[in-house]
């Protein structure tokens, strides 16, 4: 078959034939462009017709000559793959040439330029990225997508169409021009937009059809070369299913933009054009992703909160019901006590523990009789897994029908036999009641498809009229955060049930100390908002001020505070870790005066009009150490520093940091004085306590000196505060001074070990191997490493790495390595790594609160050390400086 023939040839059908066409090596495009295709050396491989016309030459005379034949622009263009769009002029055509990379070839389009984006476009593209920020919930962003879109492109409908579980669509959100028909709230089969097309969504963000009734462009190509890949096309012909299906609908044109969160098709945002043609310039379709792209990390951002939140709270109730279980209750006893808030964490209507013969429920939960019939069935089930969680008991249970206004929906668990009254089977079970759901259809989803009257010949429904369908025995879907949370409930009782009861005491005892200050815990989620989109909102005004002028000062200004706004960010970040995680750090020495030296540069980019600073080090000459973790102390001393700045505005005065020692106590001592508002005494005794805030409603989470107490308590030391109203505040931590044993000296430049790398004097000169499986970050990281080193060789993951390595056998003077990646991880990489390159210094970046000891364990190594994200070259640099130094290994 012709290339050209793949999408207008009929398509025998089976039940999964619009799951296997093609679409994406159609063989054709769309007449609003041109395409011309160029292998390795710039030799024609593909040209489509039109463009042949406009040249005035055949397809076949062109093939196999150099891409300059048709115009010397395009050798450029061809050669930057995936670079911005770059204006052209053929044959008096203002066109816009992009390309794109597809297997051995080089794809070249071509499309018309249109005016370039008005100032009001600008200005209206601006307005849309700063609304997306404002908003307050998942909910406020993807209501207020539809009009902004509407608003930049002119389309007649658009419509926010969010994916659900079983791949099927629903309009979610709308805005549309009066005259026509609502379609918000209405349902539309997977088949709609079937297993191929998604995954085209996924790769290519932005799709459009300028006219449904366009007439398919051939693209001619040169002998025994396959289909060409048209998946990162925008020219791509569309499926004659799909452009039939569009015409069905009576629409004229139409641009989808894609959604992703969590690396997952969310949904799409989708425009409709009923009064003819409608092209949409280059530049313009460019903004829409950027505005696809900043509301698919607002989705993925508020959706993360709201399952770290909602896990955070079910996590501390679990674990106040294994504390219960730890002071020998047995399971029945606790379950009394904390059904309640068991089935809350869960969004459950009953609760059921099956103790062999003996059972017990709490809430709505189906008969005795039935329970014990389902309790053998669960039996046979629960023999390896550890858990079962189903909204649709119907399809594994036969006896489900009886059920199923009590358990259309169940999650089970098997609990270890010493925690019950018998050595049987002991299961714990929560259920959910069938949720019968009235689902509004565009048209009847059994009839999504139609064939000829012979049968063999498919095609999409002509009828989109609103078609009723009641969905029955099954509950509402358990959440992703529920099923986590009831797994881990699951470990933490089968290790309750094992040994170090007291440790595991001790941690559920500090959880439901917080538990107990948890009555507004609703502060925690707006309060992180809030301060989450101020710093999202002074990103985005730092790089608006840095595009729209050239003015050297402002721009040096304003990437000032982008950074003092990341950094903001990384404190919360941070401070989210720390009570999301269980477990105190792993702590090795701390030089006191390196904490000080470094806070020392940080206010220096805050000093100014506004804010003075005095920084005072009282302590003796030598050595000043603390068991602990340097960075975390340093993030408390930012904390103290960004509070007394905030307690300090609209008025003079120098907030002094003082760094002193008390050899009475033994004690290190580090304030920080402002001379702000003060605090009012009746809050001083709860300063520390966590979620509790002295700032305005919203404007902060309560989660910082709650951190700082957390932190130094941690480190042996504690942390006070003298205040009075209208004068000040004087906030001290109190760290223990520590002496390390001669067998734990610090290293010298005397005592350094012998026979291992020596760092390069000029690190300009120096070569790095960079790891990382997040593409955009290793791009832009890649650039900026190469400002301070002389090669930089970027790869993704640490399979990529070791492949390369073996490959050619190079020598690197640095290696840089993600420790959370896809496939082979940071660590397993190094490991391997250390196979090849015995000293080589090697530098693991990591966003979790991880030490190097914790990371090392018992492993030694001179050469290797741990940086948190984010952080700047600068003090990437000055670690390696401090790797140990010597002969080194022979570089090739």
């Amino acid at each position: 078959m012709n290339q050209a023939e793949y999408l207008v040839a009929a398509t025998p059908i089976d039940g999964t034939s619009c799951d296997h066409e093609a679409i994406h090596i159609p063989g054709l495009i769309q007449p609003f462009g041109y395409l011309v295709a160029v292998n390795a050396i710039g030799r024609i491989t593909r040209i489509s017709e039109n463009l042949c016309e406009i040249i005035g030459m055949r397809g076949a005379d062109l093939l196999n000559q150099d891409i300059a034949v048709i115009d010397p622009q395009l050798r450029d263009v061809a050669k930057n793959p995936g670079d911005v769009d770059k204006k052209v002029r053929l044959r008096g055509r203002s066109l816009v040439g992009r390309c794109f990379k597809a297997n051995d070839e080089w794809v070249v389009e071509l499309q018309p330029q249109d005016e370039a984006a008005t100032p009001s476009m600008l200005k209206t593209f601006h307005q849309s990225i700063l609304d997306i920020g404002r908003q307050q919930s998942l909910d406020e962003v993807v209501s207020c997508l539809p009009g902004l879109v509407k608003e930049l492109t002119g389309y007649d409908r658009v419509m926010v169409y969010q994916f659900e579980e079983d791949a099927h669509g629903a309009v979610v959100a709308e805005a549309k021009n009066e005259d026509l028909e609502p379609l918000l709230g209405l349902h539309y089969p997977a088949t709609d937009i079937p297993v191929q097309a998604r995954a085209l969504y996924k790769q290519n963000l932005i799709r459009m059809i300028s006219d449904v009734n366009y007439a398919p462009v051939a693209v001619v190509s040169a002998a025994n070369l396959g289909p060409l890949d048209l998946t990162m096309s925008h020219l791509r012909s569309i499926s004659p299913m799909h452009v039939q299906y569009l015409k069905n609908m009576l629409v004229s044109a139409t641009l989808v933009v894609s959604l992703i969160a969590d690396g997952e098709l969310w949904g799409l945002i989708a425009c409709h054009h009923y009064q003819g043609p409608r092209y949409l310039d280059p530049s313009c379709r460019q903004m829409c992703i950027s505005v696809g792209a900043v509301a698919s990390f607002a989705i993925g951002s508020w959706k993360e909160l709201h399952r770290r939140v909602r896990m955070f709270t079910n996590g501390l109730i679990a674990e106040k019901f294994i504390a219960d279980l730890k002071r020998n209750r047995s399971v029945a006893e606790s379950l009394a006590i904390h059904h309640e808030s068991l089935l809350l964490a869960a969004g459950a209507r009953g609760l059921c523990l099956i103790e062999h013969e003996t059972v017990t429920t709490w809430g709505v939960c189906p008969s005795l009789s039935d329970i014990h019939k389902l309790g053998r069935w669960i039996g046979s089930i629960l023999t390896d897994q550890k858990l079962y969680q189903t909204n649709h008991l119907k399809r594994d249970y036969e006896d489900a029908e009886a059920i199923k206004d009590t358990a259309s929906g169940m999650i089970a668990i098997r609990l270890p036999v010493n925690f019950s009254n018998t050595s049987k089977n002991c299961f714990l079970l929560w259920f959910q009641p069938e949720q019968i759901e009235t689902i509004y259809w565009a048209g009847n989803p059994e009839k999504a498809v139609n064939t000829n009257a012979a049968g063999s010949v498919l095609s999409p429904r002509s009828s989109f009229e609103k078609w009723k369908g009641i969905r029955k025995n099954r509950s509402i879907p358990w959440p992703e955060e529920v099923l986590t949370t009831v797994a881990r409930f699951n470990l933490h009782i089968v290790d309750s049930a094992l040994e170090d009861f007291r440790m595991l005491s001790h941690r559920a005892q500090v959880r439901i100390s917080q538990l107990e200050r948890l009555s507004s815990l609703g502060q925690l989620s707006t309060g992180i908002a809030h301060d989450f989109n101020n710093i999202l909102l002074g990103i985005q005004g730092g790089a608006q001020l840095i595009s729209g002028t050239s003015d050297g000062k402002k721009i040096e200004s304003a990437v000032g505070r982008i950074k003092m706004f990341c950094e903001r960010g990384a404190i919360l970040v941070q401070g989210l870790l720390r009570h999301s995680r269980a477990d105190a750090a792993d702590y090795t020495f701390a030089d006191c005066r390196s904490i000080l030296n470094d806070l020392t540069a940080f206010v220096h980019t805050m000093e100014g009009r506004q804010f003075n600073f005095e920084i005072r080090d009282h302590t003796a000459p030598g050595q000043l150490l603390i068991v602990g973790n340097g960075n975390e102390i340093l993030q408390c001393l930012l904390n103290l520093i960004n509070n007394a700045k905030d307690a300090q505005i609209g008025r003079s005065g120098v907030i002094e940091i003082t760094m002193a020692e008390d050899n009475a106590r033994e004690l290190v001592l580090f304030s920080v004085k402002d001379q702000g508002t003060g605090i009012d005494p009746q809050h001083l005794e709860r300063i520390f306590d966590l979620f509790f805030s002295t700032k305005k409603a919203n404007a902060g989470t309560g989660l910082g000196l709650a951190n700082v107490r957390q932190i130094v308590r941690s480190h042996g030391g504690d942390v006070s505060v003298q205040s009075k109203l209208d004068q000040g505040s004087t906030f001290t931590l109190s760290l223990p001074k520590q002496k390390i044993p001669k067998q734990h000296q610090l290293q010298t430049d005397s005592t350094v070990g012998k026979g291992v790398y020596h760092k390069p004097r000029d690190m300009r000169q120096a070569s790095v191997l960079y790891v990382e499986d997040d593409g955009d970050l290793r791009e832009t990281f890649t650039e900026l490493l190469l400002e301070y080193f002389a090669t930089v060789e970027s790869v993704d993951g640490g399979e990529a790495a070791l492949d390369l390595l073996r490959r050619d056998q190079r020598r690197f003077d640095l290696v840089i390595s993600d420790l959370r990646m896809n496939g082979m991880d940071g660590m397993a990489f190094y490991l391997e790594f250390r196979q090849l390159h015995l000293t080589t210094p090697f530098v693991m970046a990591t966003g979790e609160l991880l030490t190097k000891q914790a990371v090392l364990g018992d492993r030694t190594d001179p050469n290797f050390d741990m940086i948190s994200k984010p952080f700047e070259v600068e003090k990437l640099i000055e670690m390696v400086a401090g790797f140990a130094q010597g002969s080194g290994e022979a570089k090739h």
